[in-house]
């Protein structure tokens, strides 16, 4: 909600989106924006927000496109997050009344029992935002939900299907130019469609609206040049606005070399803190900029002045920058030559690896990577995968593990524990088949102890109970208990819960006489020690409605 815009030809439009989520006598419906990058999504829903906002208590996420650095539930942790900057009594009473908020608050505690529960992060949003509702009619906005992990369509599917009795109201957006045929949002709108959530269309603008919104940039413009760039523009505000910049420069009409036209006129050192902010993302922390540049303070402030005064970033009200337009950032990476993605990438790894407090585990593993670090990249991943794990968002924990498991060697130590927990992930985030393939690819290792293949065929035949596969799991069973030497220490959690399996195997292929003889067995060893075995956690799981 940072920009600075100017709206033409949209008055109509505004008041349908403003009269849909902030109707006079009803409690609010959801809306979702789509329209091309550039056309003024943003500018409009600022505008809305701005209307909206004098009756409405406002929460503000955005979704982020970097590869690998997503954390789950991102909007949400950044709408929760700014409410508990802003009114810390109100998110106490929240947090009080639904503990699992606190995942979404990095100054607060999880409670016991809470973290990585989908079903209780759910509710907590959806009860969170009925108890702001009570107090106050409230708008939940998401921008850019294109780029949304996986966790955070989930959790607007849940919403937008519960909807509320209070007055909430959503607004989402995303580019629908970037929706190609696999794109991962398809499938989410095509749920939400069902559900009858209002799609509304920002269209490319009129040739009069264009008209005025070139003029008003730039008021010297002859007729000739206001409409070629009218012409060329094709409706798109953002593409307008750039060219009208690049008048005089001899620039082509393709997007991305107007866009760099804009760093031309900063002096070689904003030049290079531009190109290093790209690197961090679109959404950039001073403290991590003034840490991975190593630009003395007052200097950088300096620079920065430079760069805001050209209109390349812009503050925002957590004290951090925005690049004006995600396009902008985009270009300005795309530019950069690979020994310099490199090298930036390590330079932000580095400060977020001397100070942790900077960025996020998810973070840290995408600038690792980029920098083409291994080691730091394995560790930061499992790190990430761990923390999404707790956050309740399987499915981008998974992503984080493959990509550790990526960069193992097969010999690795760590390759059967993060199978482990990857095939964890895949099953309760309804990958089924991803587990399967994962833990056939564990017993595949040459190198694995018998009681790591134990382990391995363990999950197999839990993993198999939710898959249609016709495999044989009482006798996966049997392999995995011969190989445990029935007296060893240590090795009673195990075996409980390969009898456990053997239990529900038998059970379901119709041999109950056999189904006795094992509860005996497991009634004499007692209960595993752990708190759950991987059997009582794919059921749970399961029941959580994790799976398909």
């Amino acid at each position: 909600m940072e920009a600075q815009v100017r709206l033409h030809g949209r008055d109509e439009l505004i008041e349908h989106v403003v009269t849909t989520v902030d109707p006079p006598r009803a409690p609010g419906a959801s809306v979702l924006l789509e329209g091309d990058a550039g056309v003024g999504k943003t500018a409009l829903i600022e505008v809305v927000a701005a209307r909206v906002g004098r009756r409405r208590r406002l929460l503000v996420g955005h979704c982020v496109g970097e590869v690998a650095g997503t954390l789950s539930y991102l909007p949400f942790v950044e709408a929760f997050g700014r409410l508990d900057a802003a009114e810390p009594d109100t998110v106490d009473g929240l947090v009080e009344a639904y503990p699992s908020l606190a995942a979404f608050l990095p100054r607060r505690a999880v409670a016991e029992g809470d973290e990585g529960d989908w079903s209780r992060i759910v509710e907590a949003v959806h009860g969170g935002l009925e108890l702001l509702a009570e107090r106050q009619p409230t708008l939940l906005v998401v921008e850019d939900i294109h780029w949304a992990d996986e966790s955070t369509r989930e959790l607007l599917t849940l919403l937008f299907t519960r909807g509320f009795a209070g007055p909430v109201s959503v607004l989402a957006s995303y580019r629908s130019d970037d929706l190609h045929r696999r794109h991962p949002l398809r499938s989410s709108l095509a749920v939400w469609s069902r559900l009858r959530v209002a799609r509304v269309e920002v269209p490319p603008l009129a040739e009069e609206a264009m008209r005025a919104l070139v003029q008003e940039a730039d008021d010297r413009l002859d007729e000739d040049t206001v409409a070629d760039i009218v012409g060329r523009s094709g409706g798109n505000a953002f593409f307008a606005e750039e060219m009208v910049a690049a008048v005089g420069t001899g620039t082509s009409d393709d997007l991305g070399r107007l866009l760099l036209r804009r760093l031309d006129a900063l002096g070689e050192d904003a030049q290079d803190v531009v190109r290093r902010a790209a690197v961090v993302g679109r959404r950039v922390g001073h403290h991590l900029l003034l840490a991975s540049t190593g630009i003395d303070a007052a200097h950088l402030d300096r620079l920065l002045r430079e760069i805001v005064d050209h209109h390349i970033l812009e503050p925002t009200r957590d004290g951090g920058y925005i690049f004006r337009h995600a396009l902008l950032a985009e270009a300005v990476y795309d530019d950069l030559l690979p020994g310099e993605i490199v090298r930036h990438h390590c330079a932000c790894a580095d400060a977020l690896r001397r100070q942790p407090e900077l960025g996020t585990h998810a973070d840290l593993a995408r600038h690792a990577i980029a920098a083409h670090d291994t080691d730091l990249a394995i560790d930061s991943s499992e790190a990430a995968g761990r923390a999404a794990g707790r956050m309740g968002g399987p499915a981008e924990a998974l992503r984080h593990f493959e990509n550790a498991l990526s960069l193992m060697a097969d010999d690795d130590e760590r390759v059967h524990r993060l199978t482990m927990e990857a095939a964890a992930a895949a099953i309760a985030s309804g990958r089924v088949a991803v587990a399967l393939s994962r833990l056939r690819a564990g017993l595949r290792r040459r190198d694995a102890t018998p009681r790591e293949r134990a382990e391995l065929l363990a999950r197999l035949a839990g993993a198999l109970h939710f898959s249609d596969e016709s495999t044989d799991r009482v006798a996966i069973v049997d392999e995995a208990l011969a190989l445990l030497p029935p007296s060893e220490d240590g090795e009673d959690d195990l075996r409980v819960d390969l009898l456990t399996r053997r239990i529900e195997a038998l059970w379901h292929v119709g041999r109950a006489e056999e189904v006795l003889v094992h509860a005996e067995e497991i009634g004499r060893r007692g209960p595993p020690r752990r708190a759950a075995t991987p059997a009582h956690r794919d059921r749970r799981h399961h029941r959580q409605g994790a799976f398909p």
